[in-house]
């Protein structure tokens, strides 16, 4: 008997083995860190009293990672947002941001609640994500596509 549980128990600690990280640890997730050439689009913008309007700026997006936490370095693409968001990236590339920024004009600012939600694509390298955010009346919404160290 004891002979059979130490053949069952090499068996099963291989076969864990051969999962990788993932049979000991949990997910894997995917390495999305980088430069991101991108358009930052807002489609929507309704209650904004002009503040803020609907058109687009391109730009450099750059993206840090640790694990499941992601961050879209955004005050680089876009002068209103004052904030960098934070959010979470799951095995399959799926980003959400669910939270507040810090949004202004360089004299003034407040916060904006709202989200990111979207995909970054491993195989293309691209990244199209949706945003919502409201501050007051003025609710925004657009998204950010864009290709890991190319073109739009």
């Amino acid at each position: 008997m004891l002979i059979k549980r130490g053949f069952a128990w090499i068996a099963a600690t291989a076969a864990l083995a051969a999962c990788g990280d993932e049979g000991l640890g949990g997910p894997e997730f995917p390495d999305v860190s980088g430069q991101y050439v991108v358009r930052f689009e807002a489609t929507e913008a309704t209650g904004c009293k002009g503040f803020v309007e609907t058109g687009f700026t391109d730009g450099f997006l750059q993206v840090t990672q640790q694990d499941e936490d992601v961050t879209l370095e955004l005050t680089e693409v876009t002068e209103f947002i004052l904030t960098d968001p934070e959010g979470r990236i799951d095995s399959d590339g799926h980003f959400l941001f669910d939270g507040t920024i810090a949004i202004g004009d360089g004299e003034s600012s407040t916060t904006a609640d709202g989200a990111i939600d979207g995909f970054f694509n491993l195989v293309a390298g691209t990244i199209d994500l949706a945003f919502d955010f409201t501050a007051f009346t003025c609710q925004v919404r657009g998204r950010i596509t864009g290709q890991r160290g190319g073109g739009i």
